[in-house]
């Protein structure tokens, strides 16, 4: 059971010692797909302006008792037409006022409607806009992620049949010259016939004499 784990132990050094040490041609491993920024434009819309008829009014009545005031010097009667002429004057006044300021309003809320309405068509443009840009960079980033990967495991895969065809070379002059061996590092040339032989018993008298140093 000893010689065997000897037996074995020893194996595993010369396969150990015999491996090739090519140089490393491995490729970086690419990098993952990048975030991409997703753009969610908002337009601001307007408001219509509405005009205030208060200043107008006042100014109307303001007129109304001044001229009223104008009337106290006069008779009764003369003063009462003279009122009711001002009254319905002003109302009349008041009536085209309120006219001309709500068709001022209703036009300015149309104006109002007619461009929040282009505003909101921009922005639904805008934003079909921003989603395909974005879907576009994604799209493309998967796209050259995907190919990074293929040429990285195709580089592994030619390596590998390189690292393999260099491999079986060495082998097979091994096989040939008993006095040139590869040991991984470098030749090891010798003259001796029973080279191989010669470095079996070499190693197992190392190892022999490493197993005594542990023991102790």
């Amino acid at each position: 059971s000893s010689d065997k784990t000897i037996e074995k132990d020893l194996n595993k050094e010369i396969s150990d010692r015999y491996m090739a040490l090519l140089p490393d041609q491995y490729p970086m491993s690419p990098s993952g797909i990048e975030p991409h920024l997703k753009v969610d434009r908002r337009f601001d819309r307007v408001s219509s302006k509405k005009i205030d008829p208060r200043p107008y009014l006042n100014n109307l009545f303001s007129q109304q008792k001044a001229e009223e005031k104008k009337l106290e010097g006069l008779s009764p009667n003369v003063r009462a037409a003279a009122k009711a002429n001002l009254e319905a004057n002003t109302q009349k006044a008041i009536g085209d006022i309120m006219l001309k300021i709500d068709n001022a309003n209703l036009s300015s809320e149309q104006r109002t409607e007619e461009v929040n309405s282009q505003i909101q068509r921009m922005e639904e443009n805008a934003s079909a806009k921003d989603a395909l840009s974005y879907e576009q960079r994604q799209l493309l980033a998967k796209a050259k992620t995907e190919a990074e990967v293929a040429n990285y495991y195709d580089k592994i895969q030619e390596v590998n049949i390189g690292n393999f065809a260099t491999i079986n070379a060495l082998n097979n002059a091994n096989a040939r010259y008993s006095d040139i061996q590869f040991d991984g590092t470098g030749y090891v040339v010798s003259d001796a016939p029973d080279f191989e032989r010669s470095l079996e018993q070499l190693m197992l008298a190392r190892m022999m004499q490493q197993q005594k140093e542990t023991k102790k």
